[in-house]
This record gives C-alpha cells, structure tokens and sequence, in this order.
C-alpha cells in the first residue's frame, strides 16, 4: 500500500502538536517550518483533523491548535483511515463496501488475499498510538542534534533567547 501525502505529513502533524504544545497552543505557521509542508496543503489536513477529532483550535493572538484528544488514545491506524478515507487495501476487502470494479466480490479468491492483508495492515497500525511514535521519536533526537526544531531552540528546553523569526 502506498500512503499519500496526507498520511505522511498528517502523523508528522500530530506529533509536532503533541511535542510543542505544552508551552499552549501551536501556531500552524511554525508547523509549517518545522515540517517543511506548505502552508496551504497543512491547512487542508488540519481540516481533516479537526474532522476526525484529533485536533482542536484556540482562537485569539495567542491561538494556534491543540491535541483534541491524548496522544496515547491516537492511532496511527485511526490517522490513515480518516486521512485516506479508506479502511482496507481495496474495495473489495472492506467490509462496507461492494467490489465495484470487477463485480467479482462473491466467490473471488483474491478478496480473502486483500482483505488478510488489511487486517495485518490496521492490526499494526492500531497497536501503534503516537505516544509511541513520540518515544521513538526521543530515541532519535539522541543521535541528531537537529530534529524538528525552529532556529533558536533548545533540546528539551524550548526557544533561547535569540530574536524570534516571526
């Protein structure tokens, strides 16, 4: 299976939320940044987001976007889906929708291959929340010194007191 854009940056995007906002809400301009994902194209996942209840947003000058939910009650599995729109490999393997392509769902040998391999896929992915991908995450800022950060800050320390870039 190949994953789009959304997925990809979508995880990156929680996960940039969980690890800044404790300092309060997250500015999608620094999002931007530290992700190197467009400003218009983050906006248009973050609406996804949203959508999925897995982010929410604080209005006002000092708003920005917050985790709607715990990062360990967040899936990697739940991401995919709400950002694909998709909950199996193929049409024919998930259970809510009909083989439209081919016609073939009933009595089609390869629907039972899709659909086995669907549910490796989300089994995996849905033991793995983005808290774990966030202590994976610290296992590898120990071995480079510039991950995920804005020009100023400090590992596990925040923004020095360099003048600020926006």
């Amino acid at each position: 299976m190949h994953l789009s854009t959304r997925s990809r940056y979508g995880v990156r995007i929680i996960l940039d939320v969980a690890r800044h906002q404790t300092d309060g809400p997250v500015k999608v301009s620094d999002i931007a940044l530290r992700q190197n994902i467009s400003h218009k194209y983050l906006e248009k996942i973050i609406i996804q987001l949203k959508a999925g209840d897995f982010l929410k947003s604080v209005r006002g000058c000092r708003g920005g976007i917050l985790l709607a939910r715990p990062e360990d009650e967040i899936t990697a599995g739940d991401l995919v889906r709400v950002l694909e729109g998709k909950r199996a490999l193929t049409d024919c393997s998930d259970p809510g929708r009909r083989c439209v392509p081919c016609q073939r769902t009933r009595g089609c040998p390869a629907q039972r291959l899709w659909a086995k391999a669907s549910e490796a896929l989300f089994g995996t992915l849905d033991r793995i929340t983005m808290e774990d991908v966030l202590s994976w995450q610290e296992d590898m800022e120990q071995t480079s010194s510039a991950f995920c950060r804005l020009p100023g800050e400090i590992p596990g320390r925040g923004t020095t007191s360099a003048p600020a870039l926006f």
